[in-house]
């Protein structure tokens, strides 16, 4: 689908799915920060499915991947992919086919460039090539290693071949020995490629060039390990601009990814494709790099302080308001990880209070102003340390403004004053952000030691609806699989909780399919909802997943909740099931007593010297014991005479020694009495044979009633024998009457065949007669008519009127017999000529026979219903309707005729009726109307052979139809007729 085609409906609010496979550390939370910012700013709605990367082969993560098969149409209306999170261990055509499997909704990918998608991309070769290019023209490096990263990725590879067009334009050697590949974008990798290059290479390095500040650090502490010194010997450079990078030792020159603003743009194509936008396939975001210590550069930060030569511009400083908006410009250009219009805001309030107070107003109103925006970028999780540059920035626009010693000394108090400000802020909330993150995690492990000691369903789910707003966060649903085996199949919610209560779920509401993700009720109706989606698994096995409102905007909370309850459910879920299972074996044991105490039947178990351990009731009374028990120890020479229990004995030897079960055996028993007995080894859990058991039913009843049987069989036996004889003499007497049967049928057979011959011939004979007669008649017939016509021209005035009368008689008489002879001819025709069938549209046909006609003008015919194809004879149906047709046309006596053909469905045949408003035709002529010869009117009336009604009955029986009439006398006739239907 492609993405312009699918609209959010007006006054709908959109729902945005967000796929990341990672969101712990600050790259991934940064990112994240700005698709929440996007979402909440347009008022949408956000679900981030936190899943893991594709076929990551560590451990069991891959579990987590079943969240991105819950996207469905329903529930969203538009994805959001961070696909080089996926790539780390697939190509990038397994990253295509993935999000294809989402094409049914619009996608907007970051980071992964795919056909006919939207994508937010970082521009990774020219910021590659810039960082090239400063160590080498700035620090005058030539031997510079480069860590990359892995194959599989986009970035990667586009920062590579940067690496690699720099060292050409710049006249240097490429040495593939200076190459190391990371296979992932972790840390341990950098350590692993510092001594990969010291192992082989034979000059020392000059500078080394990492994917990812992770890789970095590792390298630093791999060349500091080797006493080198960064960037003293080794200058170190990277990409992502981490905080870890940041505050490293050297703090790292680093390209910063825009990872909020990747999101935030992510979130506004989105957006714009659901109104139906055009939306670019490309949206490239060029970052500068951030030169620090490890090149051997001063911190840009600490450079950019010092403003430089100032030329005073003469004017009083109220004339800056006049530059605000380059101020404001200057100030969005520095502040990217920040939303353009917040900016914007805090730059007006910071430039007007500043200038209101060097004009004398109040004294504090800069700073309050300044610490009211710094309050504000700290509610909203901006990084503090960037409004030093904004210090910088208002104090280059405004010293032009500054001319007296006055002013000047004000202006640098109120920018000390801020640095201060700034400086104290920055302490305490890293201080607030100490405390916050101790008590977090304290209140996880508190959680966790609480979820370690809940065994039972209940108050594990307890322990979480308590200790979730403790952690801040606002709302949980968590729900358990139906079928583990089918996750997508359906799930159980057992927690709800929103605006910190429980929700009150309906049982029958608490089961709902896994793409729903909460039950009804749980999402917010008045204002937009962000969640998001962790699963739930422990190793291999699904458990099922939990839906938070977040809280703290720390992905590492919800990583570790995600595991922390997993392994709780697991847990409590084994005991759930060791409980239900011991209950099961209770149920059974009392199922098997009360079965042992009934059962009419004997049941014993034997050890392996066949001394009794366990018997039934019905087993004790064979041997007149009222209580089982007193039967235990005993063996069968206790019950038995000698041979017949060591008959016994040497049966069940055998099915110890081989594993052979004895089934059906039947043997005496106590008291002349007989059993059908079946005897089984006795296993172990380990399938040892330990002894053996055995069930046993009296069968002597049965015994009695067979030997009854036999004798009453060998009486059948005998009976059937005798009629059996009977029975094979009555068949030899039939099959000789077959035989006879069988003779006269041949005989039969043989006339038939040949009186069908003699008829054949004759028909042949007949019809050549037909023609021979039509043949000759015609020709004097033709005759007559030619000499009449030559008299009335030749002698046109000498005959008087009568004489007139008698030729013109003579010309219709002989007209009428050639008709006539022409009629005899179809009719006898009709059932012996061999005529082909074919394809034929009833309705073109009846259209050309009404052309053929010459219909008079004062008759009108119209055609009903739909008139079907069929595969009969195109002669044979022209001569039907032509006479059904002609003769309803020759019988109308009204100033207005009017005649209908129509046609409907008939059940297996079609159904035709030709109506006309004629004389009618009384009843009594209904059958004879339809015999050849026939006809109601005097021929010196009309011209009629009687011929043509039955040529039509006989064609229309011929193909197994039927056709009658239906009339009112001086109203006209309807003649009706059926066709079977053909494929």
């Amino acid at each position: 689908m492609d993405n312009s085609q699918r609209l959010t409906p007006p006054g709908k609010r959109s729902t945005i799915a967000f796929l990341t496979a990672q969101m712990t550390d600050s790259n991934g939370m940064e990112l994240w920060r700005g698709v929440t910012q996007a979402a909440r700013d347009n008022e949408a709605n956000l679900i981030c499915f936190v899943g893991d990367e594709l076929q990551i082969p560590i451990g069991f993560r891959a579990q987590a991947n079943v969240l991105y098969e819950f996207i469905s149409p329903e529930q969203v209306d538009g994805l959001v992919i961070w696909g080089s999170t996926f790539s780390n261990y697939m190509d990038m055509a397994a990253v295509a086919q993935f999000c294809e499997r989402h094409r049914t909704l619009p996608i907007v990918t970051i980071a992964t460039p795919l056909p006919g998608i939207p994508c937010v991309l970082l521009d990774n070769y020219q910021a590659m090539y810039d960082a090239m290019v400063h160590l080498i023209t700035v620090h005058q490096h030539t031997r510079i290693a480069c860590i990359r990263g892995p194959k599989g990725s986009p970035e990667a590879n586009e920062r590579y071949r940067a690496y690699i067009d720099v060292l050409r334009d710049y006249g240097i050697p490429f040495d593939p020995e200076l190459v190391e590949e990371a296979d992932y974008w972790n840390k341990p990798f950098g350590r692993t490629a510092i001594d990969a290059f010291f192992t082989r290479l034979k000059m020392p390095l000059q500078a080394v060039v990492a994917a990812c500040d992770a890789i970095a650090i590792d390298a630093i502490d791999a060349l500091q390990l080797r006493e080198l010194r960064v960037p003293g010997d080794v200058a170190v450079m990277s990409f992502d601009d981490a905080i870890e990078g940041r505050y490293a030792s050297p703090p790292l020159t680093s390209v910063p990814i825009p990872y909020y603003a990747q999101g935030r743009r992510a979130v506004e194509l989105l957006l714009d494709v659901f109104a139906g936008k055009p939306a670019p396939e490309r949206v490239m975001l060029a970052p500068n790099l951030i030169v620090r210590q490890s090149c051997g550069c001063v911190h840009p930060t600490v450079k950019r302080a010092a403003v430089g030569r100032i030329t005073p511009t003469g004017t009083p400083l109220h004339t800056a308001a006049a530059r605000q908006e380059q101020f404001l410009c200057d100030l969005v250009q520095q502040m990217i990880n920040f939303p353009t219009t917040s900016v914007r805001v805090w730059g007006t309030r910071l430039l007007d209070t500043f200038i209101a107070e060097m004009q004398g107003a109040a004294t504090g109103t800069f700073l309050a102003a300044f610490d009211g925006v710094l309050c504000q970028v700290y509610a909203n999780n901006g990084n503090l340390g960037d409004w030093q540059e904004a210090i910088t920035i208002l104090r280059r626009h405004t010293l032009p403004f500054l001319g007296t010693v006055d002013e000047l000394a004000k202006a640098d108090d109120l920018w000390q004053q801020a640095q201060v400000m700034l400086g104290q802020m920055m302490q305490r909330t890293q201080a607030h952000q100490a405390v916050l993150a101790e008590q977090a995690a304290q209140e996880l492990r508190e959680l966790e030691a609480a979820l370690i000691t809940s065994f039972d369903l209940d108050s594990l789910l307890r322990v979480v609806a308590e200790g979730l707003p403790r952690l801040g966060i606002p709302g949980c649903a968590l729900a358990l699989y139906d079928d583990p085996q089918r996750p997508t199949g359906g799930a159980r919610c057992l927690l709800a909780y929103a605006e910190q209560r429980e929700l009150e779920i309906p049982q029958e509401e608490r089961h709902f399919p896994s793409q729903q993700l909460v039950p009804r009720g749980f999402l917010p109706q008045v204002r937009p909802y962000h969640l998001v989606v962790e699963s739930l698994y422990f190793q291999e096995s699904q458990i099922g997943f939990i839906v938070f409102e977040p809280g703290p905007r720390d992905g590492k909370i919800y990583e570790i909740l995600r595991s922390q309850i997993s392994s709780a459910l697991q847990g409590a879920l084994l005991v759930q099931r060791v409980q239900q299972h011991s209950a099961e074996l209770a149920r059974k044991q009392y199922i098997i007593e009360t079965f042992m105490a009934n059962i009419p039947d004997a049941i014993y178990f034997k050890d392996r010297d066949c001394r009794l351990i366990q018997v039934n009731q019905a087993y004790a009374n064979l041997f007149g014991a009222s209580d089982p028990a007193n039967l235990v120890g005993k063996t069968d020479f206790d019950f038995f005479p000698e041979e017949q229990a060591r008959s016994k004995f040497e049966v069940e030897q055998e099915i110890l020694r081989t594993g052979q079960p004895l089934v059906n055996l039947e043997e005496p028993d106590a008291d002349n009495r007989w059993s059908l007995t079946t005897k089984m080894p006795l296993r172990d859990e380990n399938g040892a044979i330990i002894g053996t058991f055995g069930i046993s039913r009296d069968i002597t009843a049965l015994k009695h009633t067979q030997a009854a049987l036999e004798h009453a069989y060998a009486d059948v036996e005998r009976r059937v024998k005798e009629r059996t004889a009977e029975l094979q003499q009555e068949i030899a007497h039939r099959i000789h009457a077959e035989e006879k049967i069988r003779i006269l049928n041949a005989e039969l057979e043989r006339r038939v065949q040949e009186r069908t011959a003699v008829l054949e011939a004759v028909n042949r004979e007949l019809q050549d007669f037909a023609y021979v007669v039509s043949h000759d008649l015609k020709a004097p017939l033709r005759g007559i008519a030619h000499l009449a016509q030559w008299l009335v021209e030749d002698y046109r005035g000498q005959f008087d009127e009568d004489g007139q009368k008698m030729i013109a008689l003579m010309v219709g008489r002989a007209n009428r017999m050639e008709n006539l002879i022409e009629g005899i001819l179809q009719y006898s025709r009709i059932g012996h000529a061999n005529m082909s069938e074919g394809v034929v549209d009833l309705r073109l046909l009846v259209l050309a026979v009404i052309e053929t006609l010459a219909v008079p003008e004062h008759i009108r015919i119209t055609t009903i219903g739909e008139f079907p194809v069929v595969r009969y004879n195109m002669t044979r149906m022209t001569q039907i309707f032509q006479n059904l047709i002609g003769n309803a046309i020759k019988f109308i006596d009204k100033p207005e005729g009017i005649i209908t053909i129509s046609c409907q469905n008939h059940g297996d045949s079609w159904l035709f009726r030709v109506t006309d408003n004629g004389p009618g035709i009384e009843a009594r002529h209904y059958e004879r109307i339809f015999k050849i010869f026939q006809t109601l009117t005097a021929r010196d009336q009309f011209e009629s052979t009687g011929i043509g009604l039955a040529v039509v009955k006989k064609i229309v029986e011929l193909y197994g139809g039927k056709i009658w009439v239906e009339s009112i006398v001086g109203e006209g006739s309807t003649f009706l007729f059926t066709l079977p239907r053909t494929s």
